[in-house]
């Protein structure tokens, strides 16, 4: 007779529901507690937080004179694969438009310790002498410093010649939208009558 109980005993265990957890029932945790984040685990974060779409909201390049505003920007971040545009006031010349700007894709990749190395695809610039347009040498490599700090990205040139700061971009509705559509920078769009 115990033979035949305890299979029986066993299969209504696996059956019967159980009770619900008592409060002050905890699991146990799921990795050792009281670590510190470690450098892998902060570049990997690193890597997955860059990815997406970044508008300019400041701009520091001193050789331009550029201290802080007069830019206008956005960088696109994905798997590999940058694109990033900025036209930038300066106040170098009196006698000049004081306008530059670049653009261009690039391939990209962040090192451990936070080191952003690009290597450009394409691209074209006017930071020249004549401030005349110019296509960038494709295979052109910079490096930047990167701060990522919740919804901003800093880029610093590892040179310190230039310092870029953007603001992440939220999703957006398209502009043709009827309903009080905006642009970038929160104006609404005029519709075209039609």
């Amino acid at each position: 007779m115990r033979l035949f109980l305890a299979p029986v005993t066993f299969a209504l265990a696996l059956v019967l529901p159980q009770e619900p957890k008592q409060p002050g029932d905890q699991d146990p945790p799921a990795r050792p507690g009281g670590r510190f984040e470690t450098e892998a685990e902060r570049s990997v974060r690193a890597r997955e937080g860059i990815l997406g779409a970044w508008q300019l909201t400041r701009g520091e390049i001193p050789s331009l004179g550029v201290s802080a505003g007069g830019v206008a920007g956005y960088a696109l971040f994905m798997d590999g694969y940058m694109s990033l545009e900025f036209h930038v006031l300066g106040n170098t010349s009196p006698d000049s438009s004081n306008t530059f700007f670049q653009t261009g894709t690039h391939r990209w990749k962040l090192e451990d310790n936070g080191l952003l190395q690009t290597y450009s695809l394409i691209g074209t610039h006017n930071v020249t002498d004549d401030e005349e347009y110019d296509f960038e040498v494709p295979g052109q490599r910079r490096e930047y410093r990167v701060r990522l700090d919740g919804e901003q990205l800093v880029l610093e040139k590892n040179d310190r010649t230039a310092r870029f700061t953007f603001t992440r971009l939220g999703k957006l509705r398209f502009p043709d939208a009827k309903d009080g559509a905006t642009d970038f920078y929160g104006r609404p769009i005029k519709q075209e009558a039609g």
